[in-house]
């Protein structure tokens, strides 16, 4: 199963969005777990998960978080496009990518 951890700046899109993830995963037969969160809570998930999406917003802070994650996940930056249109699919296809 892959672990994955969809951060925004506040937190509130991303735990929306999480569920969502979730259920397009169930819908093509593929076993994840998405936790959404804040930004600022991402140092104390630290190996919890296997892939950190980051929201489109909070991309300003991908090198410091990747200074903070090193190797034990990776990193996906979601672009504007598919986090303002809901692109569930699209956001699953590169977390799922990004984990292997």
């Amino acid at each position: 199963m892959v672990k994955m951890l969809l951060a925004c700046t506040s937190g509130i899109s991303s735990s929306q969005f999480a569920s969502l993830l979730e259920d397009a995963a169930k819908d093509k037969g593929v076993e994840i777990s998405v936790e959404g969160c804040a930004m600022n809570l991402v140092p104390e998930k630290v190996g919890s998960f296997d892939v950190l999406l980051v929201g489109p917003v909070a991309s300003h802070v991908i090198s410091n978080l990747k200074d903070i994650i090193k190797d034990s996940a990776a990193i996906v930056n979601l672009s504007y496009e598919d986090f303002n249109i809901l692109n569930v699919d699209a956001m699953l296809e590169k977390g799922l990518a990004a984990a292997k």
